[in-house]
């Protein structure tokens, strides 16, 4: 018997005999990760560079570090290839930071935004990560731990926190771990993953086949034969996964975590999603994290309603991304119609603790909001001002900020970011490991970079008012009644200031839209309002001691699909 075997027999004895008392794991109980690289002593979680303890306030708590952050999600091997062999790799993304935020708040040649999600960098069989091999090392294509390390310090520096995208559910079929529990009934990994003798028999919902044949019996797998489910129920198992956070917070220097299809982690018979048991083993989980790093950030992925989403809220996940209001906004988006949005964000306010949710156009595997709005420009810059004026955090795909298009299959949704018009769109100075759209002659980073009318400048100008102004990042929101249907306007509110939204949904100019509003949180006064993404003459405004005002004509016309950001006081 291995010493390593050894050791997970006394850590589940002892996990045994502590549950009597119920007692949540501590890293203390951890096994060493197996490979495990040597590792450069990081700062503990009390000194972190950019993280402070969340204090009490009269009135409730701080705002979480991440309700003020603009997220980018990156898939690291496609964003930039420093050394040539067609790969984006971590000292690509190191050399981009600058382009993402440079650390200068008076500066505005960057996006400015405060936070990324990084796709999984961990080893993985599929080149999108989602299929891990080894948890406990880079991807090779993308460098290694000491690279990870530096990238983490390097983003630090720059007020950008890192959150790292974590797939518990499953494994690659090439895992070591599934390699040995598939060689015998009595293999060491064997109860790691889910077994049955026979075919059960049953599929998932749409008909999904989930029970696979290997060496005379069969395995779990949700999402395919080549990613076999982790068997969370088996306390070495979970011993193990508790390890890969641990290793990613402290060893790695990591803020937090993006958590994949976190409704699938425990079956109960035939019932796959947000079972009793998953939500079971989710509390430990957020007790685990938040014991090494009280302020760190999990959001989850959780495809249902909202009803289910809220289910994992207070003691399991932070926060999670909100699927409903991304379908309410490409709709009125592409109807012309703020309808559907209104309608949901006022639903959404009624539910969800104050902006926490993530909100976002497009994804890691959704089409290209670009591509979903007819490849509408004029569309796009205003679903930017819209994502980046509402409540919730926002999130945004690499490239989206240039106008990058892609559909389906996913594979052409992560093309290579396109940074200037020469061969391979900059990427890289080898042939990029994906074909480039043929557009980047016109879309990318450089030629957008220098026309102050781009999108890319658009999305500029909104992240830094977001950062710049609270009102658009954690204050309340209050929808306005507008005299035009197809206009969408709202207030933003915090004690110091209030912004006023203006949304134009229609592809044609409005002449004299009135706004009202029976009652807000303005203070009673006389404003003059000022327009923050523009240069527009905004007509003052009369406020009431309720904080109401009527038949108020901010500006004589709207442009069409056009937004307005207006600062009240």
């Amino acid at each position: 018997m291995t010493h390593r075997r050894c050791f997970l027999i006394f850590v589940i004895v002892l996990a045994l005999l502590s549950g009597c008392t119920q007692a949540t794991p501590t890293p203390a109980l951890i096994p060493q990760p197996t490979p495990t690289p040597a590792a450069t002593p990081t700062a503990s979680p009390t000194s972190h560079p950019l993280i402070t303890p969340v204090l009490p306030i009269a009135g409730g708590l701080q705002p979480h570090w991440w309700d003020k952050c603009v997220f980018y999600v990156i898939l690291v091997r496609s964003f930039y290839d420093a050394n040539g062999d067609g790969y984006g790799d971590l000292q690509g993304l190191m050399d981009k930071l600058d382009y993402l935020n440079d650390g200068n708040p008076n500066t505005d040649t960057d996006l400015g935004v405060t936070a990324l999600w990084l796709m999984p960098v961990y080893r993985s069989a599929a080149y999108h990560g989602y299929a891990a091999t080894d948890y406990y090392n880079i991807e090779p294509d993308y460098g290694d731990n000491e690279t990870f390390r530096r990238l983490v310090s390097e983003a630090h520096k720059r007020g950008i926190y890192v959150i790292v995208d974590t797939a518990l559910n499953h494994t690659s079929e090439k895992h070591i771990w599934f390699l040995d529990a598939i060689t015998s009934p009595s293999a060491e990994h064997r109860n790691w993953y889910i077994w049955s003798d026979t075919d059960p028999g049953w599929r998932a919902a749409g008909q999904r086949q989930v029970w696979f044949e290997r060496n005379g019996a069969y395995y779990f797998a949700f999402f395919g034969p080549a990613l076999p489910d982790l068997n969370l129920r088996n306390e070495a198992t979970t011993v193990q996964v508790l390890d890969v956070i641990r290793f990613w917070l402290q060893d790695m220097g990591v803020d937090g975590f993006r958590l994949d299809a976190i409704r699938h982690l425990i079956e109960e018979g035939q019932n796959t999603e947000s079972t009793p048991s998953t939500h079971a083993w989710l509390r430990r989980f957020y007790q685990f994290y938040k014991g090494i790093q009280p302020n760190a950030f999990a959001i989850g992925e959780v495809t249902g309603s909202a009803q289910e989403r809220l289910s994992y809220y207070g003691d399991q996940v932070d926060m999670c991304f909100e699927f409903d209001w991304m379908s309410a906004a490409v709709s009125s988006l592409t109807d012309g119609d703020p309808a559907a949005i209104r309608t949901k964000q006022g639903l959404l306010q009624s539910v969800y603790p104050q902006n926490q949710y993530g909100i976002f156009l497009a994804l890691q595997d959704h089409n290209r909001i670009l591509s979903q709005l007819g490849e509408s420009l004029p569309k796009a810059r205003l679903a930017a001002t819209l994502l980046l004026t509402s409540p919730g955090v926002p999130f945004m795909f690499y490239g989206e900020e240039i106008g990058m298009r892609g559909n389906k299959p996913d594979i052409y949704i992560r093309r290579p970011m396109q940074w200037e018009n020469k061969r391979g769109a900059g990427f890289s100075a080898g042939r990029p490991w994906m074909e480039v759209d043929l557009n980047y002659d016109q879309v990318n980073v450089a030629s957008e970079s220098a026309d102050p009318e781009s999108l890319l400048s658009h999305y500029r100008r909104l992240v830094r008012l977001r950062s710049q102004y609270e009102a658009l990042s954690i204050g309340s929101w209050l929808p306005l009644e507008a005299s035009n249907r197809q206009v969408y306007a709202y207030l933003r509110h915090v004690a110091a200031a209030d912004v006023l939204v203006i949304l134009n949904f229609s592809d044609q100019a409005i002449t004299q839209c009135s706004l009202t509003a029976s009652k807000s949180d303005i203070p009673a006064g006389k404003y003059t309002p000022r327009d923050l993404l523009g240069k527009q003459s905004i007509a003052p405004l009369s406020v009431n001691a309720t904080g109401s005002f009527s038949s108020y004509v901010p500006l004589p016309l709207l442009e069409p699909l056009t937004g307005y950001v207006v600062l009240i006081r």
